[in-house]
């Protein structure tokens, strides 16, 4: 008896994530950025996200991205979607909830940012947006994580 109750739970859980995974899932059409930085010096990323066709309701956007240790991203970052312009600014409680969710290594550490308004989540939009990195003194051959999601159903993510 104990046995099928924890079959029943697993698949319970398991249809309740792919409902999480289907509802407003982020696909990165692209992520240009360089494979190397110069000391103090700056460097845009162009990235562009489409969402897929959400269940109509208004969602708060987050991105994210996993850098080496100091390097920086600016504190605010502005994107367009259709017609539209949007601003994501640094939040501290973002940030720690993406240590629990994905761990990253020694010499790396996340930076999520969150929307200051909430967006229309149905409407299968193209976000574009290009964060300034400033790698500070480190020099070097680097590929970053990102992630993107909203406040919908918690903190969904994905990477691309």
């Amino acid at each position: 008896m104990k046995k099928k109750i924890t079959t029943t739970r697993v698949s319970v859980t398991f249809m309740l994530i792919c409902i999480l995974f289907l509802i407003a899932c982020y696909y990165f059409d692209f992520v240009n950025q360089p494979f190397t930085a110069e000391p103090n010096s700056s460097f845009e990323v162009d990235i562009s996200v489409t969402q897929s066709p959400g269940n109509g309701s208004d969602a708060i956007p987050y991105f994210g991205v996993v850098l080496p240790l100091g390097w920086t991203v600016n504190d605010s970052i502005v994107f367009s979607y259709g017609n539209s312009f949007g601003m994501l600014v640094y939040s501290d409680s973002l940030t720690q909830l993406m240590y629990t969710l994905s761990p990253v290594p020694l010499d790396y550490y996340w930076w999520v940012a969150e929307g200051l308004n909430e967006l229309e989540r149905d409407i299968g939009q193209t976000y574009l947006f290009s964060p300034v990195i400033n790698p500070s003194d480190q020099p070097g051959t680097y590929y970053l994580d990102y992630m993107l999601g909203d406040n919908s159903n918690g903190l969904n993510y994905r990477m691309p």
